[in-house]
């Protein structure tokens, strides 16, 4: 953890320093994968066939003329669409019951941050019948698997433990209190306005990092793209008609094609996708066609039919 100031001798820039600085220890210490993480073999992102069949079909062929379109891989979504629809309260909300800040510090953001989820885990979980069913579009996706060694730089363990959560906001709602009467007495309503909404920007990776215990068998890993750190122009959007659903993404380099479908990363069609072996073999030869010589293109071995 950074030093601590004394309050007396506390400015704004010295106070958002000591802040970002204990959070970047606390997330480096706690929750970043690191390759010393001997539970996490692979990062598995399960989704539909479009979006493989996508990343695959824009890469440009080896003999095609330059300049090329560059294949947007994977993309991080606005978080707010989660299946737990108390995520990101629960850390502000721990917060305020052990130090009682002021409301408009637990106040969720309006703008919460990008995400792309993983679920890490040893080899196998590229192919397992739960995670086909929740994520997998019920068999009929893919999965793609990234061996640690791959894994995008900056990738995050969720954690499900009510202990974990409680320690943490321990450690920063200190912080925050030490430090309540500053922005309650000594600033204008207007920097108190603004340098509150500084503080949660710095804490929103945290925000989103706990979840429920009914989710732990999700053993998710994430990407976080704080919003701020995008900007209004930068997000595009995506439409699905068959459910009426619009969504905020980004694109970031870290999830380009180019960088997940490397050596060592596994490629395998959903159970329930008809043809199965055929599928995988024109995945395969398409993969050929682009250059490609790094994936693995494998079919899922789960027996599963869908009977209503």
């Amino acid at each position: 953890m950074a030093n601590k100031l004394e309050p007396g001798t506390l400015d704004w820039k010295a106070l958002m320093a000591e802040i970002r600085g204990s959070i970047d220890h606390y997330l480096a210490d706690n929750y970043l994968v690191t390759d010393t993480d001997e539970s996490l073999e692979y990062f598995v992102h399960y989704t539909n066939m479009e979006t493989v069949y996508s990343m695959l079909n824009n890469l440009p062929c080896e003999t095609d003329e330059p300049p090329h379109h560059e294949s947007r891989g994977l993309r991080c979504y606005d978080i707010s669409a989660t299946n737990d629809p108390n995520e990101g309260k629960y850390f502000l909300n721990e917060i305020q019951k052990k130090y009682e800040l002021p409301e408009e510090i637990i106040t969720p953001r309006k703008n919460p941050p990008f995400s792309c989820s993983f679920i890490g885990g040893k080899k196998g979980v590229e192919d397992e019948l739960m995670y086909w069913q929740s994520y997998g579009q019920d068999g009929l996706g893919c999965s793609i698997a990234l061996p640690k060694i791959i894994r995008p730089e900056k990738i995050y363990k969720v954690a499900y433990e009510k202990r974990a959560l409680e320690k943490c906001a321990e450690e920063f709602g200190g912080i925050l209190q030490r430090y309540k009467g500053y922005w309650k007495d000594k600033l204008s309503e207007e920097n108190k306005n603004a340098f509150i909404e500084e503080i949660l920007e710095y804490f929103v990776v945290l925000r989103f990092l706990y979840k429920d215990s009914a989710y732990k068998h999700e053993r998710e890993s994430r990407i976080l793209i704080p919003y701020q750190d995008i900007g209004e122009k930068e997000h595009s959007f995506d439409y699905k008609p068959a459910t009426s659903h619009i969504r905020k993404y980004v694109d970031t380099d870290a999830l380009k094609t180019k960088n997940l479908l490397q050596s060592g990363s596994i490629i395998t069609i959903g159970p329930r996708v008809p043809d199965l072996e055929r599928v995988r073999t024109l995945f395969e030869q398409l993969g050929k066609q682009k250059g490609l010589r790094g994936p693995r293109f494998v079919a899922s071995s789960i027996p599963y039919r869908k009977l209503w």
